[in-house]
């Protein structure tokens, strides 16, 4: 149906983390449902000694990202982007304890204060449909390090937000804060004119660039190639271009999700 939106994603374990036999600590979930919507949701695990089961973490924070967005309506309750941060927390933290109640720690001296610090993550997620008014609405969320880019028919490429003054260095702001709901940076966007692709990557992509401009292009690049080739053949080889990535880059573990308006493509 032309306007509607269709998502996607891959996970790529990095190349450092083969050499080292370490495991992806990314993950990736995605869902269409009733009246077109979609949403995607990526996220980063930490992976240091304190978050040991980081990558725990990063899939139950996609899985309870994603829930939520499917579920909210249009009418957003009061206090909007404050009321989501809590409940994307509050959701988050109750699959932790469930999770690690079924999957109990090695020693009890190995449980911190709150488990849920031992599951620490990044995380990006974002929301689309379009209404009877053809109106495009799309919500997006963000809490830590990674990107998230907007990319016009025009190849124009745009992030919804300034980058965090938190994000300093390697110290990122992650789902396992104290007051994690305070670090959530929320959008919602209502328009007529919406972007032609969404994409959401952790960090290990902008890594493997020297250069932001180097980084962007790649959006506009992935939008060209969904317009000719249609989506099906850029998911099919978007593994390899994945692993070439990290391979020739920062050798960390890359995962992207894409939200790609379907009256926009080509068939594939």
């Amino acid at each position: 149906m032309s306007g509607t939106w269709t998502v996607t994603g891959k996970s790529v374990q990095g190349a450092s983390h083969r050499r080292r036999k370490l495991p992806n600590q990314d993950a990736v979930c995605w869902r269409s449902g009733a009246e077109g919507r979609v949403a995607v949701s990526v996220a980063d695990g930490h992976g240091s000694p304190a978050c040991f089961r980081s990558g725990d973490g990063a899939r139950l924070a996609v899985e309870t990202a994603t829930e939520l967005l499917m579920e909210m309506t249009e009418e957003v309750p009061a206090g909007g982007a404050t009321w989501m941060a809590k409940e994307l927390v509050r959701r988050w933290r109750a699959a932790v304890e469930r999770d690690a109640a079924a999957n109990p720690l090695p020693s009890p001296a190995a449980k911190p204060r709150a488990v849920w610090q031992i599951y620490g993550c990044t995380l990006l997620a974002v929301s689309a449909r379009r209404d009877a008014s053809g109106t495009d609405r799309i919500r997006m969320i963000q809490i830590g390090d990674g990107d998230l880019l907007l990319i016009s028919g025009d190849g124009s490429v745009r992030r919804p937000w300034p980058r965090d003054p938190n994000l300093l260095g390697d110290q990122t702001t992650s789902m396992s804060g104290q007051n994690a709901w305070r670090d959530i940076r929320i959008a919602f966007l209502e328009t007529d004119d919406p972007p032609e692709l969404i994409l959401l990557a952790t960090d290990g992509y902008s890594n493997s660039y020297s250069r932001d401009e180097g980084f962007l292009r790649v959006g506009t690049d992935l939008m060209q190639s969904i317009r000719a080739e249609g989506l099906p053949s850029v998911e099919a080889h978007l593994e390899e271009w994945l692993d070439e990535t990290s391979r020739l880059g920062s050798g960390d573990d890359i995962t992207v999700g894409l939200a790609a308006r379907k009256g926009e493509l080509r068939a594939g």
